[in-house]
């Protein structure tokens, strides 16, 4: 089980860029558990696949089947994925623009590979405004806040939604839509 661990702060280790603090501790310690439970002893293989050859054994889809794709799509690359730098976006990019598909990049700066986590409020703003643009009905105003659905998870493993002991470059799991209502 050793191994694993390691292979989880690893895994974390690419997705964030080296990057720690008690929120990404937290994500790791949440992981731990979990991944014992689905890839422990005789389950290696399974863990395997969804960690190695899911970076190792990637394959495009064709072109036939990007052009079945009906709806706009909003490609978001974070400017500091080790796992897929900008290429491998401007890559899909023009693939889906080949095929037909209404399609725009935004690269968010200085997000790793799990910008969501890091650079939440930029990367949901992005999203809100993609998807707001879509829509010709009215939409209901968003609740003031939203909270994560894993913060009491993160918390039960050593996160502090109240910032006494992170680093000042972790966003919260809380957000705060009013800047999103025009």
């Amino acid at each position: 089980m050793e191994a694993l661990r390691d292979a989880i702060r690893g895994a974390s280790g690419l997705g964030f860029n080296s990057r720690g603090g008690p929120l990404v501790e937290a994500i790791i310690n949440a992981t731990n558990s979990k991944a014992a439970r689905n890839y422990g002893p005789g389950r290696l293989e399974e863990g395997q696949i969804v960690t190695v050859n899911f970076f190792t054994e990637k394959m495009d889809y064709s072109t036939e089947k990007l052009r079945k794709i009906r709806c706009p799509v909003k490609l978001i690359h974070c400017s500091e994925d080790i796992a897929y730098p900008l290429h491998h976006t401007e890559e899909l990019l023009q693939r889906l623009v080949d095929a037909g598909v209404d399609v725009e990049l935004e690269a968010v700066s200085d997000a790793p590979h799990f910008g969501t986590v890091t650079n939440a409020m930029e990367i949901n703003s992005l999203l809100h405004d993609f998807l707001m643009k879509q829509t010709t009905s009215n939409v209901p105003l968003p609740s003031e806040e939203v909270t994560s659905p894993y913060e009491a998870m993160l918390v039960a493993e050593g996160w502090s939604p109240d910032h006494e002991n992170e680093s000042s470059d972790e966003d919260d799991l809380v957000f705060d839509t009013r800047s999103l209502v025009s």
